[in-house]
């Protein structure tokens, strides 16, 4: 099990511990590019705190490229992120995820 707190604390700090927060912010956010950035980081986000294993860069990428059909399917405009470029995200959903 991946357990997200720290290494090095002591058992009363460890009760403190509540969870992760992810922020972003930039220059040139605005409501045309907010969720595009925001739900693509913060996918990785959670991959990064919550996945047994980071090692294996294939099985992370395959989970990412996952979440990234499924926010596609519920209509969120997320960044079209692929292990191939060029490939057409949308038919690569088809095959992944079963239609809704």
């Amino acid at each position: 099990q991946n357990d997200p707190v720290p290494e090095g604390l002591t058992p009363e700090q460890q009760k403190l511990f509540l969870g992760c927060e992810a922020c972003m912010w930039a220059e040139q956010i605005d409501d045309f590019n907010f969720d595009q950035r925001l739900w693509f980081r913060g996918n990785i986000f959670g991959e990064r705190l919550w996945s047994f294993n980071m090692s294996d860069r294939t099985d992370v990428l395959m989970r990412v490229l996952k979440q990234n059909c499924r926010l596609l399917q519920r209509g969120l405009k997320c960044t079209m992120f692929d292990i191939q470029p060029r490939r057409d995200l949308r038919r690569v959903c088809e095959l992944l995820l079963p239609p809704q």
